[in-house]
């Protein structure tokens, strides 16, 4: 298999993932937001560890491109494409949703 190929697989289990780590708290199921919360806390360490996201490096890897996954939202509010600007709406992303499941399982 070719790494375009990959790349597109990658793409898509990354889009899965991310729309369950920036949505899952809207289910009401408490194994399930156990699950979420782990994940959210998983990925903020790896976040940080790692200065990135892994996924992402991963995707750059196999393409070249300087896209990443976060590009339609800074495109969106009109922000421009950097580092800095993806790092920061990133992280409002997963404290915003670590927040709500955290509300939504403890109180």
């Amino acid at each position: 298999m070719n790494k375009i190929f990959f790349y597109w697989l990658v793409v898509l289990l990354h889009s899965i993932f991310n729309i369950f780590l920036w949505l899952g708290w809207t289910l009401n199921n408490k194994l399930i937001l156990e699950i979420h919360l782990s994940s959210l806390l998983i990925s903020i360490y790896l976040f940080y560890l790692c200065k990135g996201c892994v996924i992402t490096k991963l995707e750059r890897l196999l393409s070249k491109s300087k896209w990443t996954i976060i590009d339609p939202i800074l495109n969106k509010l009109g922000l421009s494409l950097s580092r800095n600007n993806r790092t920061k709406i990133t992280l409002l992303l997963f404290g915003s949703s670590l927040l709500i499941t955290l509300y939504k399982l403890y109180i």
